[in-house]
This record gives structure tokens, sequence and C-alpha cells, in this order.
């Protein structure tokens, strides 16, 4: 059985987009809380495809995988997330402020 977080749709505030940050919190948020994955699917982003995430992927022997640049359809399920979400904080930041306050980072 196959079963993606990304179901239950899972999102975590961070700081930044680098990939020490994004690596980071790939092992504190989701490896330490749900166990290593088979493989992570990612888009062709620079965040994850870091000699820091690669090495990471290496020791947990996680499969890294990629969507392809003619069909990112293929990542639909995150893609809908990531709308969903940016429909969210733009009501938020809309009416409120100050926001960022409440993430938790």
């Amino acid at each position: 059985m196959h079963r993606s977080i990304y179901e239950v749709g899972r999102s975590f505030p961070v700081p930044n987009k680098e990939a020490a940050t994004v690596a980071r919190t790939i092992v504190k948020q989701i490896i330490c809380r749900f166990g290593c994955p088979i493989a992570i699917l990612s888009d062709q982003s620079k965040e994850v495809d870091d000699n820091l995430m690669a090495e990471n992927c290496r020791i947990l022997n996680i499969d890294k995988q990629h969507t392809s640049t003619n069909k990112p359809s293929t990542n639909a399920a995150v893609e809908y997330l990531h709308r969903a979400l940016n429909s969210i904080m733009g009501k938020l930041v809309a009416s409120h402020r100050d926001w960022d306050s409440m993430l938790h980072l």
C-alpha cells in the first residue's frame, strides 16, 4: 500500500527556503514524526536537489525522485495543497497585519 504524507496535508512554517532549512525541517517534522520514507518526490527545486539533501537521502536510504518538467501534474496533490495554503494565507494577511506572529517558527 502506498500512502503519501500529503494525502492528509502537512505543512510547516520555515523562516527561509534554504537547503539546510528544508533538510532540517524534513528530518525534524517528517522523519522524526512519521518514520523514514521510502522515497521523496520533489519538483526539481534547488532546495531539495542540494548536496546536503542528497547526502541525507543517501544516509537514510531514501530514494529521491523528481517530477518531470514536462508533466508537473505528477505532483498534483502537492500543487493543490500549495494553492489551498496560498488562498488561506491571502485571506489571513488581508484581515491580520500581524499574520506572521501567528506562525509557530
